[in-house]
């Protein structure tokens, strides 16, 4: 069974260290929300669930889902 990954909506401050750590090309997307923030997200598609991101995070917002 895969981890789930979650990344708290709203709480992202888009650093990009979860990306720069996650060892999968397209499993945390960083994007721009409805409101102009740079937020990180998961892609379940590609996310292995290894977990990586949540040691990376500084503001704490990812977690196992």
């Amino acid at each position: 069974m895969i981890n789930k990954i979650e990344i708290k909506p709203g709480l992202c401050n888009g650093c990009k260290a979860c990306e720069g750590q996650c060892p999968i090309e397209n499993a945390i997307i960083i994007y721009q929300d409805e409101s102009g923030l740079t937020e990180a997200k998961v892609n379940s598609d590609f996310c292995a669930g290894c977990g990586r991101c949540i040691g990376v995070c500084s503001r704490k917002v990812i977690s196992f889902a």
